[in-house]
């Protein structure tokens, strides 16, 4: 397979239009009524527990940005997303750490690409899912759109998840009520009767090798039984040691079952893949984990 995995082009504000059966306002300041989420409101959940959640109020002048759009094909047309362009936080060195964040980076679209070529609810997507290292939050949102999904999107800046993240969220009329979690890797989900997922996916995420006992980890605690992770990513990360090859190779020792379920070559960047992870073999488990529990 090759190509970028989606058209894309730039517009200051809102304008009308739909995404999938969701429609969203044309009136400039207004979403409407069905451009916004379900109830309950969005709660912003540190460190993936319910006890530490926080009421955030839904972005309100989401018109005042510029958006970019991409465009996706699925099995039975096109889909279309849009993601806030936060020039205001990109140039500003104060915020520097939360940039990576704020870009959209060429795997959430690979991985979003993928999930749009699947048919609605195939390989769990209907049901639990939860995005790492979220930002734009592309390929949650696809699942969200067009497969029902019920989406945690995580990142690791609180600011991200309500400037980027959530502005995303009211922009596509995301319908479902999604949660939005933010903390550490390895400080996620560690209690007992930690909640597990359908799906668990993470784009650019493997560029460090040293992020990937945190994240194998990670994968262990919440990926529920018969679960499916993807990891989207370059094969090479030079200068930072990471990559999709490496990182199957730490899973595969880890009694994790890997694959490489999609390929991307463009000849404008490194080859880029999505892998495909199953946790069937319970080696890997943490022994800390002593309950599971779905919701």
């Amino acid at each position: 397979d090759s190509g970028s995995g989606g058209r894309v082009s730039c517009a200051r504000g809102l304008v009308s239009g739909h995404v999938g059966s969701v429609m969203f306002g044309a009136q400039r300041g207004s979403l409407g009524t069905r451009g916004r989420p379900a109830e309950p409101q969005l709660a912003l959940v540190t460190g993936g527990h319910g006890d530490h959640a926080l009421p955030l109020e839904w972005p309100t002048d989401v018109d005042d940005f510029t958006f970019c759009t991409t465009t996706f094909s699925t099995t039975d047309g096109e889909m279309v997303l849009r993601s806030v362009q936060r020039l205001d936080v990109m140039d500003n060195p104060a915020v520097v750490d939360v940039v990576s964040g704020v870009k959209l980076w060429e795997g959430s679209v690979d991985l979003a690409r993928h999930l749009a070529g699947m048919l609605p609810g195939q390989a769990g997507l209907g049901g639990r899912v939860l995005e790492l290292g979220a930002g734009h939050g592309l390929p949650g949102l696809m699942a969200i759109m067009r497969h029902g999904a019920h989406v945690d999107f995580h990142d690791l800046s609180k600011d991200v998840l309500e400037q980027v993240t959530a502005v995303n969220i009211v922009a596509n009329g995301a319908a479902s009520s999604p949660r939005l979690i933010h903390g550490l890797w390895q400080e996620l989900f560690r209690s007992e009767g930690v909640e597990t997922y359908d799906v668990v996916m993470a784009a650019e995420a493997i560029y460090n090798v040293d992020a990937y006992k945190d994240l194998s980890d990670l994968l262990g605690r919440c990926l529920g039984d018969g679960g499916v992770a993807w990891f989207a990513g370059k094969r090479f990360y030079f200068g930072c040691g990471g990559g999709t090859i490496s990182f199957a190779a730490h899973l595969r020792e880890r009694g994790f079952s890997v694959h490489v379920a999609r390929t991307f070559e463009d000849g404008l960047s490194n080859v880029r893949e999505i892998l495909q992870i199953s946790a069937d073999d319970a080696a890997h488990r943490p022994d800390s984990v002593v309950k599971r529990r779905r919701l």
